[in-house]
């Protein structure tokens, strides 16, 4: 009895440090993603209203959404949506 009272706190303990783990991970990765988000933006703002719609395009290929790519470039889903016509209507 003593040594399944002995594994039972063990096994709690064990789950409250993976419990801390994965919340020190998750605020990890939420860093990185707003770190990534900045330099998607900053590079999107230096870039001419020309080359926007080339950038937008090749985000798009990489697989995000429109409304991924508003927020990490500080846009508005119908604005991404116009640089990918744009992109259409001079490419085409």
């Amino acid at each position: 009895m003593k040594q399944r009272r002995k594994d039972i706190q063990e096994l709690e303990n064990i789950a409250k440090q993976a419990y801390i783990s994965t919340g020190l991970l998750a605020e990890q990765m939420l860093k990185e993603k707003n770190r990534v988000d900045d330099i998607t933006s900053a590079t999107f703002e230096t870039l001419s209203r020309r080359q926007r719609p080339v950038f937008i395009k090749e985000l798009r290929k990489q697989g995000y959404s429109q409304e991924e790519i508003g927020k990490m470039v500080k846009r508005s889903q119908s604005t991404i949506s116009k640089y990918e016509n744009s992109f259409d209507k001079y490419n085409s």
